[in-house]
């Protein structure tokens, strides 16, 4: 994944408004902004958020999303993903379960 600023005002302030609200529900999220590697027009918009549900991230942004893809002509995308330390965790904890059941996996 390559960081990279996008050029143009319009988009700039798309992304800086969709932060806002990202960070009016998740003060701690942090951003990274990406071109996709399928379609060099889409802009991704990284959020790593501590959430139980990333589903309530992209629920917080998505028709403002919709908006600027749809109205505005933007392609820009959230893609909500865990902090590292959260994913470690809940990996821990399903082979835990796993372990509880009898089962023995080569992976864990």
């Amino acid at each position: 994944m390559t960081e990279e600023q996008p050029r143009d005002a319009r988009t700039q302030a798309a992304l800086q408004e969709l932060q806002g609200i990202i960070k009016q529900h998740y003060p701690e999220a942090t951003f990274t902004v990406t071109r996709s590697q399928d379609d060099p027009a889409a802009i991704h918009l990284v959020t790593t958020v501590d959430a139980e549900d990333r589903g309530e991230v992209l629920d917080a942004v998505m028709e403002r999303m919709m908006e600027l893809q749809i109205a505005e002509e933007l392609p820009i995308f959230v893609i909500p993903i865990r902090p590292r330390e959260r994913m470690l965790a809940i990996r821990r904890a399903g082979a835990q379960s796993v372990q509880r059941k009898g089962f023995q996996s080569p992976l864990l």
